[in-house]
């Protein structure tokens, strides 16, 4: 649905200020815990250089989002919900791994 379109991108866009909506796009803000994954995999590069490659995201409800994605979180149009990523979770999860060496 085209409302529900323009809905999700609007509420993704980052730094948007507090938003009023009419009746007809009501929907729910819905903060739930993120689940952060981290994958490791061994990267090559020239000259036979080998090192351990890592790549950090977050998971909401099996969505997924880039440590870098500044998409502000997801919009469940059948739910009528949107649905905030959690910054200050993942800046914590971001330093713990800082703290760890990782780069």
């Amino acid at each position: 649905m085209e409302r529900d379109k323009f809905l999700a991108t609007l509420l993704c866009c980052p730094n948007l200020p507090p938003l009023r909506v009419p009746e007809e796009l009501r929907y729910e803000e819905l903060e739930l815990p993120l689940h952060p994954h981290l994958t490791i995999s061994k990267a090559r590069f020239p000259y036979g250089n080998e090192r351990l490659d890592a790549k950090l995201c977050f998971a909401y409800e099996g969505r997924m989002f880039a440590v870098f994605d500044p998409a502000r979180g997801f919009f469940d149009g059948a739910g009528r919900r949107f649905i905030p990523r959690d910054s200050n979770a993942e800046k914590a999860a971001c330093s713990f791994l800082d703290q760890l060496g990782l780069k």
